[in-house]
């Protein structure tokens, strides 16, 4: 009896440990990201289980969380790569350091680029998930009409110049895209980085204010060139899909994310879209940009961090999960072996039946990194509002404004500007 009660005890005891160990892994994501993750969970080997919070949910209680010492949080959490490095800065003891679960390893699967912002101290916190490659997807019909060669849009004056085409042949309803310009940074982000600038570089091992370098100069000239010439009109996200579903634009320039949101909005368009890479500030210049894009954080409090990393590598570093993400949700893949995936290469029926995925993904090794720092948001509401101003022509150059963001970013900051 007295060894039937011992075994009986030490059974039990296993079954509170399995139990314990059988706890589901808790992740937090939103939208599409999280129906993503909770179709991989399927064919996950452990249990796992995504709430879906919403985009804002998440930020507004993943701040709340880490500010009270990591209480209430997940195991596993997204947070886009523009707001990790701010994260980890703001909230360093927030977040486990990946290393010793074997996020190293994982580094050589990965673009440079993806990397960037999920360091902190030389240690690894985040592991890369989807990409957000700059490209242009454009009307093949509507260039037809206005007999423009989309092959031939290598530069921003050709794209300019084929946006008079367009609005000649439709009487000035086409435009060649749409842009939040008027309240957001997109198209400055991506043409500066093209050009090897940013809000923020490392000079002398330290952060400095890089705004008003010539890169960043570029893209404001360059927008500015575009807005003036009417080839781009301002507008936010659903006046983009309206604007696409109405036949206003001729196009979007874009990071490849929006491939989905394109065939979601106007599925009776099939076969009438291209793409090609974003174009260029200077003739065989880099046509390569980076526009959003996530990773996935283990939180410091987690009881399984091994068991969270463990489904964070089979989610995002396998074949499998990372094309079922690209063919279900138009999740672009970080991952690069994903690239030899049989369906990276197959021809899109409503893309005209081109490979669109193998050129987007070509672009990635041309992608510049460049860190978002936590100072991100607060240089990118500055850089709004001149940039607002020099478009109404309220300065002499777009030096002079950039300047002057420069200046302010670094009274709201206390960062030096670059020499």
């Amino acid at each position: 009896m007295h060894i039937k009660l011992k075994t009986m005890v030490a059974v039990g005891l296993f079954a509170l440990v399995s139990a314990a160990h059988a706890r589901p892994v808790d992740v937090w994501s939103w939208d599409i990201a999280a129906d993503a993750l909770k179709q991989v969970a399927k064919t996950y080997d452990g249990a796992v289980q995504v709430t879906d919070k919403g985009y804002d949910p998440v930020y507004e209680q993943v701040t709340a969380g880490c500010a009270a010492g990591g209480i209430n949080l997940p195991d596993v959490v997204s947070l886009e790569n523009s707001e990790a490095e701010r994260y980890l800065q703001q909230f360093p003891d927030c977040f486990q350091a990946l290393d010793v679960y074997g996020a190293k390893d994982l580094v050589p699967l990965f673009p440079a680029y993806k990397w960037k912002e999920l360091y902190k101290d030389g240690k690894i916190y985040g592991i890369p998930w989807d990409s957000g490659q700059v490209v242009y997807f454009y009307r093949r019909d509507i260039f037809a009409k206005a007999g423009v060669d989309a092959e031939t849009i290598e530069t921003w004056d050709d794209f300019i110049a084929a946006a008079q085409k367009v609005k000649d042949a439709t009487r000035g309803r086409v435009s060649m895209a749409m842009s939040s310009y008027a309240s957001g940074d997109n198209y400055f982000s991506i043409i500066s980085q093209q050009n090897g600038c940013s809000y923020f570089i490392e000079q002398g091992g330290e952060t400095v204010i890089g705004v008003n370098r010539a890169g960043c100069v570029t893209a404001l000239e360059t927008i500015k060139k575009l807005v003036d010439s009417k080839a781009i009109v301002s507008g936010g996200w659903d006046d983009k899909i309206q604007s696409i579903k109405a036949n206003r634009v001729a196009g979007s320039i874009y990071g490849a994310w929006f491939e989905g949101s394109i065939r979601d909005a106007a599925p009776e368009q099939s076969g009438k879209w291209g793409v090609i890479k974003m174009p260029a500030s200077e003739k065989n210049g880099r046509r390569a940009a980076n526009l959003g894009g996530a990773a996935l954080f283990v939180t410091k409090n987690s009881k399984q961090p091994q068991q969270a990393f463990d489904f964070i590598k089979y989610a995002l570093a396998t074949e499998t999960a990372q094309i079922s993400m690209l063919k279900n949700y138009g999740l672009v893949p970080s991952y690069l072996p994903a690239l030899q995936s049989d369906y990276i290469n197959e021809g899109m029926a409503y893309w005209g039946g081109q490979d669109i995925w193998k050129l987007i993904l070509s672009t990635s090794e041309d992608i510049i990194p460049f860190n978002s720092t936590k100072y991100r948001g607060k240089a990118s509401d500055i850089l709004v509002a001149v940039q607002n101003d020099y478009l109404n022509g309220k300065y002499d150059s777009a030096q002079d404004a950039l300047d002057h963001v420069a200046q302010q970013i670094a009274n709201a900051t206390g960062l030096a500007i670059a020499k």
